[in-house]
């Protein structure tokens, strides 16, 4: 139900499965969308003073552990985050230790002046 366009057998599946509540059926459908984002979400501390935001690509080699950092878009300011990305605790399923396994994602990096920036 998290998708774009969700199959529409699924959303009365799940109606069913709750007893037939359809605001039951949303607010599970809501619960499981915060946490997912929670899930993704990487905290990297206070870094920037300023409110700023892009999209960065990392390439993560076995631990999980990451490699390489290059900020896709955003302003020349999230160059330093690459630090604190790296440093960063990655809760990423990942195969066993294996140096020529390497996984390539793309993410979001946000930074608020009254708070910290965040990768996910």
């Amino acid at each position: 139900m998290n998708v774009t366009m969700p199959s529409q057998s699924i959303r009365p599946r799940l109606i069913k499965l709750v007893g037939g509540s359809e605001r039951e059926a949303d607010r599970r459908i809501d619960l499981a969308s915060s946490e997912l984002v929670t899930m993704r979400t990487v905290k990297l501390g206070k870094v920037l003073t300023a409110d700023v935001s892009g999209e960065v690509e990392l390439l993560i080699g076995a631990g999980p552990r990451v490699e390489a950092v290059r900020v896709a878009s955003g302003p020349s300011q999230l160059q330093q985050l690459t630090p604190a990305i790296r440093r960063a605790t990655l809760s990423v399923a990942f195969p066993e230790p294996d140096d020529s396994v390497k996984l390539l994602r793309r993410g979001v990096v946000s930074c608020s002046s009254g708070g910290s920036a965040r990768s996910s």
